[in-house]
């Protein structure tokens, strides 16, 4: 997914978080090396929530990005690819590549060739035609 509006958005508030983080526990070492328990206390608590809101932030970044990427498709099984029928295989970018990356008399750079296109479909409507008499 592209980086938009919303995703730069938070990465930048992710770099705020981070950096509230470290200052807080810089907070936390001071407030040790003065033997400040009551100060110590309260930087926890602000630890905590920090803490808490960036994985906040991330889950949410997590969410955004899933709901707005399209799903990848599943690559084709062998079974599903000896199952598929030659129309559907014309609708099937990625079962033309597999027929042409096996073939030994057409390559991918090929199927642009009208010709070629024609060839293909002629032999699918042959066997659309073999079909109907029961061959």
């Amino acid at each position: 997914m592209a980086e938009d509006f919303f995703i730069r958005a938070a990465r930048k508030r992710a770099l705020e978080l981070d950096a509230d983080i470290r200052e807080i526990e810089t907070g936390m070492m001071r407030a040790r090396a003065d033997d400040d328990e009551l100060r110590a206390a309260e930087l926890f608590d602000g630890l905590t929530a920090a803490r808490d809101a960036r994985v906040r932030l991330d889950r949410e970044v997590d969410h955004y990005v899933r709901q707005n990427t399209p799903p990848q498709q599943q690559p084709m099984t062998d079974a599903e690819f000896m199952a598929m029928s030659p129309e559907r295989m014309q609708q099937h970018p990625e079962a033309l590549n597999r027929i042409f990356s096996k073939s030994k008399y057409y390559d991918k750079q090929m199927w642009s060739d009208p010709d070629v296109v024609r060839r293909v479909s002629d032999g699918v409507a042959e066997v659309e035609r073999r079909r109907a008499r029961g061959e």
